[in-house]
């Protein structure tokens, strides 16, 4: 610390503005757990098919390496038969169903 300098006014408002991008930005809260994969009935990688959500989200395209992992177990968001259980599991009571028609829609 000895050549410290402290962030002059313009460094501090350019994170204040990354803040407020990033924030703006409607990502999906999921930690990659994997509590809703275990109950699944069709064992979809749900954390990682919400990656792909997220990287739609927020470049308005899916990477390839993404799908490809979210999907290496042959299943697909689209498999998800509406059961609920993935719902039940989530410590972050994301609404997993709805969000993973969506990413059906948009990375499949």
């Amino acid at each position: 610390m000895k050549d410290f300098v402290a962030l002059n006014d313009v460094e501090r408002q350019a994170i204040v503005q990354t803040c407020k991008l990033l924030k703006a930005t409607p990502l999906v809260g999921c930690t990659a757990c994997k509590y809703c994969v275990d109950g699944c009935p069709k064992h979809i990688n749900i954390p990682q098919w919400f990656e792909c959500l997220n990287t739609f989200r927020t470049y308005g395209k899916t990477d390839v390496w993404e799908i490809g992992a979210a999907k290496r177990n042959g299943t697909l968001a689209s498999h998800c038969i509406g059961c609920g259980k993935c719902e039940q599991a989530c410590p972050q009571k994301l609404p997993i169903r709805q969000l993973l028609k969506e990413t059906a829609e948009k990375c499949e």
